[in-house]
């Protein structure tokens, strides 16, 4: 029991993404401290739509991306709405069950749909807690705020953390196909071709190769009497 809850709370060592924090915080601050300093407090949901809508990139190719952004920009707006007219308590408590539900549901559309349904509830919850303001101004400003991330996130500042990976399997596929280029200018004719064409194909042979063999053939011929040294390929 104790290992499952070390292992639950056990923190990975890799490296801070640092790229991804300075843009999830250019998506979400200036909107709040524009708020501040205007006198709008409204603006925190655009700041909080933007922070959730950071989120809710679940990374990878930038349909996915595109696809999963969209998906809260639309439903959080629609659920802050609900949320904020959903004034008694059993509305709220309706309101709650059925999104809830449903955010469940979409787990079978794959883990980005598992991750914006989740990021949807909790925009709900928030939504919810926060009663009083303007629905509709509510929903505008997280739908605002989630297309600033997005925007943000796919057009004006796109990080490719996987880009070092990539360029290794590019290198690879590289050079497999340089090898049966190779291959496939092999000749067909006689067996002396054949073998010319192997020996450019074939590695160089290393340095100590011949010296293995000097060695090799003067153990081989030791004087008599004294003991013959015991091959180097029997050894091993």
């Amino acid at each position: 029991m104790l290992r499952h809850v070390r292992a639950s709370v056990q923190m990975a060592a890799v490296r801070p993404a640092i790229s991804l924090g300075l843009r999830a915080a250019t998506a979400t601050v200036p909107a709040l401290v524009f708020g501040q300093l205007t006198g709008r407090p409204g603006l925190l949901w655009m700041s909080l739509g933007g922070w959730l809508g950071t989120l809710a990139d679940p990374g990878g190719p930038y349909p996915l991306r595109a696809a999963a952004m969209a998906g809260y920009l639309v439903f959080g707006a629609l659920v802050t709405m609900a949320g904020a007219a959903a004034h008694g308590a059993w509305s709220s408590v309706i309101v709650l069950f059925v999104v809830g539900a449903l955010a469940s549901l979409v787990r079978a559309f794959g883990d980005a749909a598992a991750t914006v349904g989740a990021i949807v509830l909790i925009t709900l919850c928030i939504a919810i807690g926060s009663p009083g303001g303007a629905a509709l101004e509510r929903g505008m400003l997280i739908a605002a705020g989630s297309l600033f991330a997005s925007v943000l996130a796919l057009a004006l500042w796109p990080v490719h953390p996987y880009r070092p990976a990539r360029n290794a399997v590019a290198d690879c596929y590289l050079k497999l196909a340089l090898l049966m280029e190779l291959l496939a200018r092999l000749p067909t004719g006689s067996a002396t071709e054949r073998e010319a064409a192997a020996a450019q194909l074939a590695p160089p042979r290393p340095r100590w190769a011949g010296a293995r063999g000097r060695l090799r053939r003067h153990t081989s011929k030791s004087p008599r009497g004294m003991p013959r040294s015991t091959p180097l390929s029997s050894r091993s």
